[in-house]
C-alpha cells in the first residue's frame, strides 16, 4: 500500500528562495541525489532562476510586497517509493512504473492549477535522482491582485478541509 505526501512551506525571503533554487538546479551538494540519475530530472514550468520566476509573477500583477509577505509557497509532492517501483540498472538507467508516475505528475499539476490558478504556478520541477521521485511546485499566492497566502492556505484546519474535505 502506498501513500501520498504533500509538504507545504512558505518562502518569505530571497535567501529562502535562493537556497531552494540551488537544490532544484543541483548547484548545491545534495547528498542523497544520485548524479547518474540527474539526467532524468525535468522542469515543465519555470526556469533555472526561481527568484526571477517569482518576481516576474509579482511584477506582472503590479505588487509591491510588504516586508513580511509570503512571496511564494513550495509544495513538495510525492508518494512512497514502492508506488513507482523505481530502480537504477547497473548501466545507470531508471526503471519503474513510469505510466503511474506520468499520471501522478499530470494529476498534481491539474490540482495545483485548479486550486491556485494556472498563472500562479511559476515553477514545476521533478526530481528522479533521489530515493523517491518527487515534485517541487512553486506557487505565488496572488489573490485579487495582492499577495495573500492566508486566503489560500489558512491555518492547519482550513488547509486540511480544502485538501481532504471528507472526514476519514
Amino acid at each position: 500500500m502506498s501513500f501520498v505526501v504533500l509538504r507545504i512551506e512558505k518562502l518569505k525571503t530571497p535567501g529562502n528562495i535562493g537556497g531552494l533554487n540551488a537544490h532544484l538546479t543541483r548547484t548545491m551538494a545534495v547528498p542523497n541525489a544520485d548524479p547518474e540519475l540527474t539526467k532524468y530530472n525535468s522542469r515543465s514550468i519555470g526556469t533555472d532562476d526561481l527568484n526571477e520566476d517569482i518576481l516576474k509573477r509579482i511584477n506582472a500583477c503590479g505588487i509591491t510586497p510588504r516586508t513580511n509577505a509570503v512571496l511564494a509557497v513550495e509544495h513538495l509532492m510525492t508518494s512512497g517509493k514502492e508506488a513507482f517501483n523505481y530502480q537504477k540498472t547497473p548501466d545507470g538507467q531508471l526503471l519503474g512504473y513510469m505510466d503511474r508516475w506520468d499520471a501522478f505528475e499530470k494529476n498534481a499539476k491539474e490540482w495545483l492549477h485548479e486550486r491556485y490558478g494556472k498563472e500562479n504556478l511559476v515553477n514545476f520541477t521533478v526530481h528522479h535522482d533521489e530515493q523517491a521521485p518527487h515534485i517541487h511546485a512553486i506557487v505565488v499566492p496572488v489573490v485579487n491582485g495582492k499577495l495573500n497566502c492566508r486566503v489560500l492556505l489558512g491555518g492547519r484546519d482550513k488547509l486540511r478541509e480544502k485538501i481532504c474535505p471528507k472526514k476519514m
